[in-house]
């Protein structure tokens, strides 16, 4: 969705037309002695909505305190937290916790009661957190979620 936009308003992608990638990037940045150099790559929150789910202040900040409780209460770097408005009524949304397969375990019941009392404090129409049965994939929110 952000591609197609760029697209409609003539964004240009300088990296792009010059052919270099990210990892290009990065060891450009070492050779200026950039210390973002070596950060780990953090997608725009808005790309935690599900393609149709409309995006706001609140939400985003539900996702990113979601994310980071996750992160603080059992370790883990990979973590996403997915919402999706399509199959709700009204403006209840529907929260998946998404981790890695082998990390699956750290994320308890009690883990998820406590993400989903953080998220619904900052985004009251939140019905519903859970931990996704599939593992994270990235980009899984450009495409509507398999029931």
């Amino acid at each position: 969705p952000g591609l197609t936009a760029a697209s409609e308003h003539g964004v240009r992608h300088p990296f792009v037309e010059a052919n270099i990638g990210k990892l290009d990037i990065r060891a450009i940045a070492r050779l200026l002695d950039m210390t973002e150099a070596d950060l780990p790559a953090s997608p725009c929150l808005a790309s935690r909505l599900y393609t149709g789910t409309r995006v706001t202040p609140s939400r985003l900040a539900a996702v990113e305190a979601g994310e980071a409780l996750v992160r603080r209460l059992v370790g883990i770097d990979v973590v996403r937290c997915r919402v999706d408005a399509s199959e709700q009524p009204g403006d209840a949304l529907h929260v998946m916790i998404e981790v890695i397969d082998t990390e699956r375990a750290l994320v308890d019941a009690a883990v998820v009661d406590e993400v989903a009392a953080v998220m619904r404090n900052l985004e009251p129409t939140i019905v519903d957190v859970k931990l996704d049965d599939r593992p994270y994939e990235s980009g899984r929110a450009f495409v509507h979620p398999v029931a």
